[in-house]
C-alpha cells in the first residue's frame, strides 16, 4: 500500500518530468504555435447575421458564465515557464532551419 509520503514523491517526479518534456519538445511544438499565430492574424472575424443580433440582444449573464476576472493568479510554471519554452524552442527551431538550409545550399554548389 502506497503511503501519502511516497505518493507525494511520485507526483513530484511526474510533474518534474512533464516540465522537462515540455522543454525538450518545445522546438517541435513551437512550429505549431507559430502556425496558429499566423492563422489567427490572417483570418477574418466572424460576423453574426443581423437577425441573430436582434434576437439575442437582451441576454443576461447566467450563473455558469465565466469572465477573465474569475481566473486565478498564475504561478511560475503556468505563466513564465511556457514563455521560456516558447523562446528557447523558437531559437532552436530557427537554428535548425537555418542549418538545414545552409547544408542544402552547400549540397548544390
Amino acid at each position: 500500500m502506497a503511503t501519502p509520503y511516497l505518493m507525494g514523491h511520485v507526483l513530484h517526479l511526474v510533474i518534474e518530468t512533464a516540465y522537462a518534456l515540455q522543454f525538450l519538445s518545445s522546438p517541435i511544438t513551437v512550429l505549431f504555435i507559430w502556425c496558429r499565430i499566423l492563422s489567427v492574424k490572417i483570418s477574418q472575424l466572424p460576423v453574426w447575421p443581423e437577425w441573430v443580433n436582434l434576437q439575442h440582444k437582451d441576454i443576461v449573464r447566467d450563473e455558469y458564465s465565466k469572465q477573465s476576472k474569475d481566473n486565478t493568479e498564475n504561478n511560475f510554471w503556468e505563466e513564465t515557464w511556457p514563455v521560456i519554452c516558447f523562446f528557447v524552442g523558437s531559437l532552436v527551431s530557427l537554428a535548425l532551419i537555418l542549418w538545414a538550409g545552409y547544408k542544402y545550399w552547400l549540397m548544390y554548389q
